[in-house]
């Protein structure tokens, strides 16, 4: 039950993530430095929406089929932390240009 909900924050938080870093690139505040998605990115918005959705979808899906398992457990747990960190990042970071 409780890595089902830090599954689902963890979707949240890859939209809003998509949401917030397209929003600061098209208004030149950031730049994307995840080398794969600055791929995805060269070939436009809509390639790096399908991308990060395919690849956090993908890897919530394998967790969620294995989360009876330690390690999926423990990655379920460091992405929930690791995306949630982000999203604070992005808070301090917005108020701090608006």
């Amino acid at each position: 039950m409780l890595y089902d909900v830090l599954i689902a924050y963890i979707i949240t938080f890859n939209l809003a993530d998509i949401c917030i870093t397209l929003w600061l690139i098209h208004n030149q505040f950031a730049i994307e430095i995840n080398p794969l998605m600055l791929q995805a990115l060269e070939y436009g918005y809509v390639s790096f929406i399908f991308i990060k959705l395919i690849l956090v979808l993908g890897g919530c899906y394998i967790l969620r089929k294995n989360q009876d398992k330690v390690i999926a457990k423990c990655s379920i747990l460091a992405a929930f932390v690791v995306y949630f960190i982000l999203m604070i990042y992005f808070c301090i970071n917005i108020v701090l240009i608006t």
